[in-house]
């Protein structure tokens, strides 16, 4: 079963519709940026004269504006382009570029966020900082700050606008009030290239105008922008080679390089224990998960040592990474790294995941399992991918719980939680759909999936259930 399974993948979305997105943008960037429109798949459409302005925003799926070579006749189009979108309805993008350099440049992004015509704000860390009225690092249009550290002004600037903030950094960030959505990836060399910046935020109106949510388009267009970067790095020797590459990459992305290589699916999460009596041994397991279309599968032994757990962990990368499907490794940080496994998951007593970020790098993905709202609270801030929320239910392969989360608690933690939620504990045919409704992002499945007589049937009926929950979740929409 596919990954879009999910939901409608916002790419092919994005390719069927071809929408027309409508781009004030700075003079250094316009041909690149609509380049990149057309390898994703979109129609540019670069203008700036005032006279026009209001017609091609009524023809347009979205509009993007971009301040990066501002001056008073661009402002006042940009000014005519948010009334105009506001008053048909139009989604539009704001890029704050170099904002906190110069009075004019802050006071003409305030106008613009005035017009209540911005759905979604697009910038780098230092932009976000400046504009959020705190202090950066910024050198001109250049980033000097984490991403980390804007997120509070983010999220004033979400509530104060009413829109969704994206901050691009090494691990983008996108806010709409306590929602929050964090993505890894891209490399270093996106930063020696003019441009990659302003194209995300073109991206983010191509989502947009192909009919996604702010959120989902913020969320679509970064990881689109920073699976393409990867790719483009990885045959580049330096700048000159990488702009191309990058636009050879956007143009070729698929689905299925998404799911292999951005912000995993959480949805289905199986867990292959050990210790567990299953009929099946770990590669037909490891097969049928993929075939299910598991994007994560966490390999636990903690009767195993770390030479039995190693070489467990390392036949499921060789097993599963091939097929776009993520390895973590429950508890023991240094199997992972020797494994060259995706991540670690970790519980209570497990070591900090401060020091597991440290060891395995920014792109390792970290799971933390929480027992009450207080933990919960206290990794609001931390640099985590997802909360492994434990247990849900009753489940003998969790003997020393203090708690259980039950659908209510769990509902509790969703409204209060920016972090991703993986259920675990107790989960089978029985709940999945009832647990994916109340808030998971993902189910974790243990005995459920391991004992069953056909697991790869087992998991593609689990992850409609998950599919099912979703959607009613969702008002309908998966």
């Amino acid at each position: 079963m596919a990954n879009e399974a999910i939901a409608p993948p916002p790419l092919s979305r994005l390719r069927e519709r071809n929408p027309l997105v409508l781009n004030l943008t700075n003079a250094v960037v316009t041909n690149f940026t609509a380049n990149a429109l057309l390898s994703l798949g979109a129609s540019p459409l670069m203008a700036g004269a005032p006279e026009e302005i209001e017609d091609l925003v009524a023809i347009a799926g979205a509009v993007v504006l971009n301040i990066g070579t501002l001056d008073g006749p661009q402002l006042h189009a940009m000014e005519i382009a948010a009334k105009r979108a506001a008053a048909l309805g139009r989604p539009l993008v704001l890029d704050p570029v170099g904002v906190g350099a110069t009075p004019f440049r802050r006071r003409s992004v305030e106008r613009l966020l005035t017009t209540g015509a911005v759905r979604v704000l697009r910038g780098n860390a230092s932009e976000i900082l400046a504009l959020g009225g705190e202090t950066s690092r910024a050198k001109g249009v250049d980033s000097g700050d984490a991403v980390a550290d804007a997120v509070r002004a983010a999220r004033r600037l979400s509530d104060a606008y009413r829109c969704v903030v994206a901050v691009s950094g090494p691990v983008d960030q996108v806010v709409s009030g306590s929602r929050r959505a964090r993505l890894r990836g891209g490399d270093p060399l996106m930063t020696k290239v003019t441009g990659l910046g302003c194209s995300a935020s073109a991206l983010v109106g191509a989502f947009l105008g192909a009919g996604l949510d702010p959120f989902g388009a913020g969320v679509a267009a970064l990881e689109v922008n920073s699976v393409a970067g990867s790719i483009a790095a990885a045959g580049a020797a330096g700048p000159g080679r990488f702009a191309p590459l990058y636009l050879d990459a956007l143009h070729a992305l698929s689905a299925e390089t998404l799911a292999a290589r951005g912000t995993p699916d959480l949805g289905l999460y199986l867990v292959f224990d050990a210790a567990t009596d299953s009929p099946h041994g770990p590669e037909r397991l490891f097969d049928a998960a993929a075939d299910a279309g598991a994007r994560v599968v966490q390999i636990r032994g903690k009767a195993l040592d770390d030479e039995a757990l190693l070489a467990l962990t390392k036949l499921a990368v060789a097993s599963l990474r091939p097929r776009g499907v993520r390895v973590l490794v429950n508890d023991r940080v240094e199997v992972a790294r020797r494994a060259e496994a995706d991540g670690v998951h970790l519980g209570a007593g497990d070591e900090a995941w401060t020091s597991a970020r440290q060891r395995l790098g920014a792109r390792a993905l970290i799971g933390v399992s929480v027992e009450s709202l207080d933990e919960a609270r206290a990794l609001e801030e931390a640099d985590i991918d997802y909360l492994g929320v434990s247990a849900i239910f009753p489940t003998p392969t969790k003997g020393d719980l203090r708690t259980l989360w039950g659908l209510e608690g769990l509902r509790r933690l969703r409204a209060e939680s920016s972090h991703r939620l993986v259920a675990i504990g107790g989960l089978d045919e029985s709940n999945a759909f009832e647990v994916a409704r109340s808030g998971a992002d993902g189910l974790a499945f243990v005995s459920a999936f391991a004992r069953a007589p056909d697991p790869r049937s087992k998991g593609e009926n689990l992850r409609r259930l998950i599919v099912r929950g979703f959607a009613s979740r969702n008002g309908g929409v998966a």
